[in-house]
């Protein structure tokens, strides 16, 4: 099930989602359905825990977002889920980050556990295939976060999300805040730490 909520807290809609399991669910995101153009919006639903890094191949789920409007919280409205699975091109990492960039791209950001918090993504392109052949994608590496894990500081991400504009990601821990562009280079897209030089 998923709560729209308004800024002030109150309750505006339930969704139950169909054809979905959740193991583990985690970060949420909104960016342009991976067939549509712009001016389709899906959520994507990442399935992505995996506290004892023991889960090979993970799950993004993918719903149309539903108009709210008039929607009468009492009765919850449905939407239908399609899935891609996916692995990381090492070992399992547990994840609770996921962000959709304006062109409809996704972008995982992994929590800590390992010495490294590191960035992995899909294309749209790729997350459309995928929909359809029910291949299972490796995550593309984009780059080390510089977030140096320490869970007694709370600097285990939590959640990431673009800004309006999609120029800027932001990366969030227990308590902190990290922000990060995306940048071309040799060997594929990379997101820069904007605390750092270019």
């Amino acid at each position: 099930m998923l709560y729209a909520i308004s800024e002030k807290g109150a309750l505006l809609a339930k969704v139950s989602v169909l054809d979905a399991m959740a193991i583990d669910w985690e970060d949420i995101a909104d960016g342009p359905c991976p067939e549509g153009g712009a001016t389709t919006h899906c959520l994507y639903i990442a399935d992505t825990g995996n506290n004892n890094r023991s889960r090979e191949i993970l799950t993004i789920f993918v719903i149309v977002e539903p108009s709210i409007a008039g929607a009468d919280p009492a009765r919850p409205l449905t939407a239908n889920a399609r899935s891609f699975r996916f692995r990381y091109p090492g070992p399992p990492e547990d994840a609770e980050a996921l962000a959709a960039l304006p062109n409809g791209d996704l972008t995982i950001v992994t929590k800590g556990r390992t010495p490294t918090i590191a960035f992995y993504g899909f294309t749209k392109a790729a997350v459309g295939r995928a929909l359809t052949s029910r291949e299972v994608l490796t995550a593309t590496f984009q780059g080390d976060s510089g977030i140096s894990p320490d869970q007694g500081l709370g600097r285990w991400v939590t959640a990431a999300a673009m800004s309006p504009d999609g120029t800027t990601l932001a990366v969030r821990t227990y308590s902190e805040i990290f922000f990060y562009t995306l940048e071309a280079g040799p060997q594929g897209d990379r997101w820069r730490d904007l605390r750092r030089p270019c």
